[in-house]
């Protein structure tokens, strides 16, 4: 299993550098703060055998209607829509939702009972960029993860986002059966807009997590103070 989950995660990225999923034109020019390339890679990986989404920080909707496009996979969506985009949201929702089974929650990942959801596999990270918040994410949600899944996390040109998540790894004793960084900038800047949009935007992080057996006494968190 752990194998099949690795190789898929990999011919999916393989496939996005060569701009080959399912994608329609409408999707693939659809605007929204995400690259061509992470859309076509969360399309290709959600064709994984019993995909299991939970998105975290959907916005507009560029990468759930990107991950859901003719695909059949179990797709939790989780925002709070503080800002304008919700309306945008549901209107690109509703037209491409598709044969996927999914569930829209409507507030902060913090306020959501783990215990009323079921299993996931995949899960992305693309809300705020505040270090708590990224940092927080697998701990609240790590009971609601499958033993082995697949962890992403947006937006790491900022190297204290991938910092962020990485600690929280560390923190939760999982083991790392696979990693890979994309940079789109050295110097924790914006990706350039033109190379933002076709490609990574600013940068992702994709890792296989397993769980490890450890009682919850010896585990330990950090909270740190903002960036």
């Amino acid at each position: 299993m752990e194998q099949k989950i690795i190789k898929h995660v990999e011919a999916s990225l393989y496939a996005a550098e060569y701009n080959f999923s399912k994608l329609p034109k409408e999707l693939i020019n659809m605007g929204g703060p995400s690259g061509i390339k992470t859309r076509h890679f969360l399309n290709n990986l959600l064709q994984m055998n019993m995909a299991k989404y939970l998105e975290i920080g959907v916005g507009s909707g560029s990468l759930t209607c990107s991950a859901m496009y003719n695909n059949t996979a179990k797709v939790f969506c989780v925002d709070n829509w503080t800002g304008s985009s919700r309306e945008e949201f549901m209107e690109n929702y509703k037209k491409f939702k598709g044969n996927n089974y999914t569930k829209l929650i409507e507030q902060s990942y913090r306020d959501i009972d783990t215990n009323k959801i079921s299993k996931f596999n995949i899960l992305l990270y693309d809300a705020t960029l505040d270090y708590n918040d990224i940092y927080g994410t697998l701990p609240h949600f790590i009971n609601s993860m499958e033993d082995v899944f697949v962890y992403i996390v947006d937006d790491i040109n900022w190297r204290y986002i991938q910092s962020a998540a990485k600690k929280s790894i560390e923190d939760l004793k999982l083991t790392i059966l696979y990693e890979k960084e994309i940079f789109l900038t050295n110097d924790e800047t914006h990706t350039p807009m033109d190379v933002a949009r076709e490609t990574w935007w600013n940068g992702l992080y994709i890792v296989v997590l397993k769980k490890t057996p450890v009682e919850p006494e010896n585990i330990k968190f950090t909270i740190e103070e903002s960036k």
